[in-house]
């Protein structure tokens, strides 16, 4: 029974997410206004409910990735390698997108979420200062 009410759960997650895929939204801030917004009913089945939640990729610094520690203490970035980093994070920030789909039964609250990445179809990738 377990099996068949998470398999239940997560078909509905995928086809969730490959309605909103074929149809995304405008990938804008406002996207990320209350990630806890209202369940909606499953419209082919009103006996589970769902929540879509989207979330910003984020990079962080280049100083984070490489870390303080004395081996790199000598072996500062070239002004052309943060150039490119920040450029590449700035565009893979605005690019990507994760989207996460939280369904449950209406009535016992028995949830599955499922995430990807959704890549936003309208933003050109821009480099400056290279």
């Amino acid at each position: 029974m377990q099996i068949k009410r998470e398999t239940m759960l997560e078909n509905i997650a995928n086809q969730v997410i490959n309605e909103t895929i074929a149809s995304p939204p405008d990938f804008q801030p406002s996207l990320l206004i209350n990630p806890e917004g209202q369940f909606k009913k499953f419209e082919e089945n009103e006996s589970y409910e769902y929540r879509i939640e989207w979330s910003e990729f984020k990079i962080p610094d280049l100083s984070q990735i490489q870390g303080k520690d004395e081996e790199n203490e000598g072996q500062g970035q070239s002004t052309a390698q943060k150039i490119i980093f920040e450029n590449i994070k700035k565009n893979l920030e605005k690019k990507i997108w994760q989207l996460k789909v939280i369904v449950r039964e209406a009535d016992t609250q028995f949830s599955f979420d499922l995430s990807t990445w959704v890549l936003d179809p309208k933003y050109k990738m821009q480099f400056s200062g290279v």
